[in-house]
């Protein structure tokens, strides 16, 4: 707001102020990753292991959920953590396990890890440690560590960049 910055101190060292324009009280869902698409925030629920939106009515809305997630409960079943989009729509999550049960990723975390194509809800690839932040497209690659080595993930390749010791 140009009328706003114009105001602050010190006079003329400004040139826009950024202010809130809506906010949204979700509780306590742990969200981690959010990003914007089809005009709606689209956002990691992990907490309820679900990738979710937000309407006026509701602290959030599942849009989509693990095949092997069988119910919305606030136990963090799989720790549901990463978001990639494509073609301005989700199209890949990470979670730190494939479990259905309160916080069962926790006991394989070192190895558990899963990539996940949310169009077919399958597993691209599995045996990761604790990943985070998906590709955002074919081809682009997200390093990650295995519990034995660095290894980069695409949808389309999965190959061994070193071996840990």
């Amino acid at each position: 707001m140009p009328a706003v910055a114009q105001k602050l101190e010190p006079i003329g060292k400004h040139d826009a102020c950024y202010l809130p324009r809506n906010s949204h009280i979700t509780g306590d869902i742990d969200i981690h990753e959010m990003a914007w698409a089809q005009q709606e925030l689209w956002f990691i629920n992990t907490r309820f292991s679900c990738l979710c939106t937000l309407d006026f009515d509701h602290s959030f809305v599942p849009r989509w959920r693990p095949n092997f997630i069988s119910a919305l409960s606030p136990e963090d079943r799989c720790h549901l953590n990463g978001l990639g989009m494509v073609n301005n729509h989700p199209k890949y999550v990470t979670a730190l396990g494939t479990t259905d049960s309160r916080g069962g990723w926790r006991e394989k975390k070192a190895y558990g890890g899963v990539l996940m194509d949310v169009e077919t809800n399958q597993v691209i690839v599995q045996g990761l440690s604790m990943p985070h932040s998906p590709p955002n497209s074919i081809g682009v690659s997200n390093a990650t560590t295995y519990a034995d080595a660095i290894k980069v993930v695409t949808p389309a390749t999965f190959y061994c960049v070193t071996g840990l010791p």
